[in-house]
């Protein structure tokens, strides 16, 4: 399947590869249109190309995000507001909402894909890692995700979970390295896995998708009931 940024809105159609002939199957904005019988290994070929179009389409809408932030951030400001170019890491709200009108995809979504393109350079990104691989390594310093690539550019048994991938960071955060089954159950029986893990794995997905879009006094309300928190463990 391929499809130039242009047609994003429209048909998108997947030729057959063998006899160029017409279009065997239509991916419409409502489903797909099969012409023909498919055989296992055809039908097996369109998910691949599924998941590379949705990989894709985070990495380049994130991307446009970023770019339309750097190019028009000062213009599209409405009248009386500030634009401050030391806080990148927050687009104008009504730039969110031109782009949920012209995507159809949620603020939080959005949020989510300029995060992560912001903070992984194109250079850096792995086609054969999927969008939540990256987000997992997007909040690390520049020099620790250079670690965590190599790493699993490194492995011999296969592309890690996103989830495992995720308790391998924080695992292994001084010495990089996918954690093993033994390690991630001897360290549940040590600290008590069972009744935070769940809940702490949860909390750090919501806030890598909502942080940036909160505005600062959403974020310092959150600073605050984290500090809590700490005082709580630095109390035991």
């Amino acid at each position: 399947m391929t499809a130039s940024i242009a047609e994003i809105d429209v048909e998108v159609v997947v030729m057959d590869a063998d006899t160029n002939a017409a279009p065997f199957i239509q991916a419409t904005p409502t489903g797909l249109v099969l012409a023909r019988d498919l055989d296992f290994e055809e039908w097996s070929a369109i998910a691949k190309s599924f998941g590379r179009a949705l990989q894709s389409a985070a990495w380049c809408i994130g991307d446009w995000l970023i770019y339309g932030e750097r190019k028009w951030g000062k213009q599209l400001l409405l009248e009386g507001a500030d634009f401050d170019p030391e806080k990148p890491n927050r687009l104008p709200g009504h730039v969110f909402d031109a782009a949920i009108a012209a995507t159809g995809l949620d603020r939080q979504t959005l949020s989510q894909y300029a995060s992560v393109c912001r903070a992984i350079p194109r250079e850096d990104r792995r086609e054969e890692l999927s969008f939540s691989h990256h987000r997992v390594l997007a909040p690390l310093p520049p020099a620790s995700r250079a670690g965590w690539l190599q790493v699993l550019d490194s492995e011999s048994n296969g592309m890690p979970s996103v989830k495992r991938l995720a308790l391998s960071v924080r695992i292994a955060a001084d010495e990089p390295r996918i954690v093993k089954d033994e390690e991630i159950l001897d360290r549940g029986k040590q600290s008590g896995h069972d009744n935070y893990i769940p809940h702490l794995t949860r909390l750090m997905t919501v806030l890598r998708t909502t942080i940036p879009a909160m505005s600062e006094d959403q974020r310092d309300a959150l600073k605050e009931d984290a500090q809590q928190l700490i005082d709580l463990i630095d109390a035991l």
